[in-house]
């Protein structure tokens, strides 16, 4: 029993302390793989890569598409792209004067492990000297060759609190992270970050394999760590208990059972006779092999035993009684466990496609928005003047719009956009890429299409609306301009003779197509 006791308490230690050693493994690689997955997105995002050479409205463009990272995610503390001309876009941040980024750590672990990620590189913040981990990469603007680096942040807060999660009986139970030279960058004691890892341990523990057990002496207690590599990170994650405290109720019961049974067997021995001691050693024995069995999971039982009925047999049955439950309720925990991993993989999996669906499409309609509509058109723009290329822009809104909200609501209004999206898109060729430009203007970019051409869809969407009965208001109407995008001018002219040609249409009595072949 005894033996039956260690080697049961002993694995008891060992898997909790494995398990929560996994948990905690798990939970960082996630949140890294998750910012990781981001920054690879960015690194060859356009505009991201170009935007040393682009114009102030797009830097702001760049900065707001980094803050709906930032504020869409509670992990994150920033989203950032750092420029060889010392450029720096951030959304949540006031750049000091005089800051150069290409002088940052991030920055210049980037450009030198370029084209692999830096993942979960700690550094100091450079106003609040607060401790933040990094996952960063560098790119190369395709159009005059500089580089640069993207970045985003995790606080020192975020990887301790998932440290810190409690889930084990052990009140000594703590994990502490070291990077891949063994230095410590995560640990309850400030003292002991930056020091290597014989100053944690006490002692030239070897670790030769990428998980596995380890017992060591440190401050005199002995300590039983199970420790794992981060897939992500490439750190090297310890969870750690005091050994004494595994083993302590195993100590005390032995003591007290050796007490009892002492007592108890002398007794037995002096009070009765071998046939009573054959009634007592024998289901004792049996106890021991059912209990035994249990606890090991044997799949084939030995000979089938019927205990006693008297007060041994009752105890021997109540014993594997509650062995089996135990041995149930610890089969649950860890089936609950497994669950809440799979939920919280399901939850990232739907955060992340949430994100992906509020950064391209509008709400209402479900087509793009304004966003990817200025994200389309800087690509065709680019296209366009690098190939000699040409492409027009449809610029409408409905006509009278605001008195159909007066005068039947705004949800009908809503309705009626609805029907409006899916009427033009009826229409459309399948290379146009149509979006909301704003309340009830939409713009449509026609690769590859002339004004003329242009002209042609115009027409065909006005005739189209207007011969259209909607379902709660009747007839209504669009305005239209058209413009074509002409050598050595930038997507704004194009857009603002659009924008005129519109308003000119509205001058001149709606319902109509109007357009400038030049500007």
């Amino acid at each position: 029993m005894i033996a039956l006791l260690y080697d049961s308490e002993r694995s008891k230690a060992h898997e909790l302390v494995k398990q929560k050693n996994q948990s905690i493994n798990y939970s960082i690689d996630a949140h890294f793989n998750d910012i990781s997955t981001m920054v690879e997105e960015f690194a060859t995002t356009d505009i991201v890569r170009e935007a040393a050479s682009l114009s102030e409205v797009e830097h702001q463009q760049l900065t707001k598409k980094f803050g709906i990272v930032t504020t869409t995610s509670t992990r994150i503390t920033h989203v950032y792209a750092g420029y060889q001309n010392d450029l720096m876009l951030i959304d949540t941040w006031n750049v000091p004067d005089g800051y150069q980024p290409s002088t940052r750590p991030w920055y210049l672990q980037a450009i030198e492990r370029s084209p692999n990620r830096v993942t979960g590189l700690p550094y100091r913040d450079v106003v609040y000297n607060d401790w933040l981990f990094t996952t960063c990469k560098a790119f190369t603007n395709p159009i005059d060759g500089s580089q640069g680096v993207v970045a985003i942040d995790s606080a020192l807060g975020v990887i301790t609190d998932l440290l810190n999660e409690r889930a084990t009986e052990y009140q000594s139970f703590y994990s502490f992270i070291t990077d891949s030279t063994g230095k410590v960058i995560i640990h309850g004691n400030p003292d002991l970050i930056n020091h290597n890892i014989d100053s944690v341990m006490d002692a030239n523990v070897i670790l030769e394999t990428t998980q596995g057990f380890t017992n060591y002496r440190y401050a005199g207690h002995y300590k039983l760590a199970f420790y794992s590599t981060i897939d992500e990170t490439g750190w090297r994650l310890f969870t750690v208990i005091d050994l004494w405290e595994a083993l302590e109720p195993i100590l005390y019961k032995v003591l007290g059972n050796i007490v009892i049974l002492a007592f108890v067997a002398l007794l037995l021995i002096f009070l009765f006779s071998s046939v009573f001691s054959r009634k007592i050693a024998q289901p004792m024995q049996e106890l021991f092999v059912h209990v035994k069995q249990l606890i090991r999971k044997d799949t084939e039982r030995g000979r089938h035993y019927e205990f006693p009925d008297n007060e041994i047999g009752y105890i021997a049955r109540e014993v594997v009684q509650l062995t089996e439950n135990e041995l149930y309720r610890r089969s649950q925990q860890l089936e609950q466990a497994y669950k809440e991993i799979n939920a919280s993989h399901l939850k990232l999996e739907k955060q992340n496609q949430l994100l992906s669906e509020m950064a391209t499409s509008d709400q209402l309609t479900g087509i793009y928005n304004r966003y990817k509509l200025d994200e389309s058109l800087q690509k065709e723009h680019v296209r366009a003047e690098r190939y000699e290329r040409v492409y027009s822009v449809i610029l409408f809104d409905v006509d009278y719009f605001k008195r159909i909200n007066d005068d039947f609501g705004h949800m009908v209004g809503d309705k009626v956009l609805q029907e409006l999206v899916g009427l033009i898109q009826q229409g459309l060729r399948r290379a146009d890429i149509f979006g909301r430009w704003g309340g009830e203007e939409f713009l449509i970019v026609c690769p590859e299409t002339n004004l003329k051409q242009a002209l042609v869809l115009a027409e065909k969407l006005l005739l189209k609306v207007e011969a259209h009965q909607f379902q709660y208001i009747g007839s209504l109407t669009i305005s239209l301009g058209v413009s074509q995008c002409q050598p050595n001018e930038t997507q704004s002219h194009v857009l603002k003779r659009a924008d005129d040609c519109l308003y000119q249409a509205k001058e001149l009595g709606r319902n109509r197509v109007e357009y400038l072949s030049k500007g």
